[in-house]
């Protein structure tokens, strides 16, 4: 509960014998929630910060600097490498921050979303949804491997989020 507002979104002053309302923090703190949420990665967002992220090698230190100066630019981040070197870590991170920053974002765990976008029924719609979105990230992209329609699928996305100069992270 707010203290401030009392939950109702909205602080009431007076000015001059004139009553006025503004919107209380609470309102955009219970946005970026939301978001986070809707994005998917309400989970791993709580456990996966650049806070929590060590970075005890030279290689991780570049990683981590190079993730957080993403964050202030407008154009794409990739990361590839091997099980366990922080790659989701980092992304995620970096995609709660702007979120909480009020930006939209939509988390794609790759292996799961490639049947669903390989059944005809549901692939315009679901394309539209990743190929629009403000943030995109698309995580563990062609993990296990890759057929011809993974590709294309792939391709039509990130073609489409190219040309649109549309922000999309991507681990690998």
């Amino acid at each position: 509960m707010c203290v401030k507002c009392n939950d109702t979104g909205t602080i009431c002053f007076k000015e001059n014998g004139i009553e006025y309302g503004r919107q209380c923090e609470c309102v955009s703190k219970k946005k970026s929630l939301q978001r986070l949420e809707k994005s998917g990665l309400k989970n791993i967002a709580e456990r996966c910060t650049f806070n929590n992220f060590t970075a005890s090698t030279e290689w991780q230190q570049q990683f981590f600097s190079k993730a957080k100066a993403f964050i202030e630019s407008n154009s794409w981040f990739y990361v590839g490498g091997q099980v366990g070197c922080g790659k989701t870590h980092i992304c995620t991170a970096i995609v709660t921050e702007l979120i909480n920053r009020g930006q939209n974002a939509i988390y794609m765990q790759w292996r799961d979303e490639i049947g669903k976008l390989k059944d005809y029924s549901e692939t315009a719609p679901r394309l539209d949804i990743y190929k629009n979105c403000d943030i995109l990230y698309i995580d563990d992209l062609f993990k296990g491997g890759s057929t011809e329609a993974d590709i294309r699928i792939a391709f039509e996305i990130l073609n489409y989020r190219y040309n649109n100069d549309k922000r999309t992270v991507i681990s690998s």
